[in-house]
């Protein structure tokens, strides 16, 4: 019962992330306000990307089976944009931002984590579809609830994704 309580209280967290986005320096793109879908592969698994972008936050994160923990990962991650590659158009192409989230394992067996992220984000947006692919490199020291509580000061994790994105324009 404690392990599904702590499990819990671990996805509440992982989904209230978006309190660490800061405003973007230039966020929007030719999509404008978006919610996309896609594949994430790395970190923390293969498994369902996401993502969510407008004039002042984005968050990009993903929901994976973790191969190598055995494990229902998910992480998001909330972004700064500070820097921008734009067209002819003056439209951001690519983007770089530097991000805060969390991410939580939950193990088939043994005692869920906890990471705490901090991650540098490449962004490519396609011109003529609302597609959009990732890389990013994450920070993470993760606290592991076993007995007994340990922290893991040390750990690197990188993705590369894809995602189809939904315009959220009011038209």
């Amino acid at each position: 019962m404690k392990k599904k309580i702590v499990a819990v209280l671990i996805i509440a967290l992982v989904c209230s992330v978006s309190a660490f986005a800061a405003g973007s320096k230039k966020a929007t793109d030719r999509h404008g306000k978006d919610f996309g879908l896609g594949l994430n592969l790395g970190y923390p698994g293969v498994g369902l990307a996401f993502r969510y972008h407008d004039d002042n936050v984005r968050v990009l994160g993903a929901a994976a089976f973790s191969y190598m923990g055995s494990a229902i990962a998910i992480d998001a991650t909330g972004e700064y944009i500070f820097a921008t590659v734009e067209n002819d158009k003056h439209e951001s192409i690519i983007d770089f931002s530097a991000g805060l989230g969390l991410g939580v394992d939950i193990p088939f067996s043994g005692s869920p984590s906890l990471a705490f992220e901090a991650g540098l984000i490449a962004n490519y947006d396609f011109e003529k579809v609302p597609l959009s692919i990732f890389a990013r490199i994450l920070y993470r020291p993760t606290l592991h609830f076993g007995d007994p509580l340990t922290m893991e000061w040390f750990g690197l994790a990188g993705s590369l994704g894809i995602t189809y994105n939904f315009n959220l324009n009011k038209k």
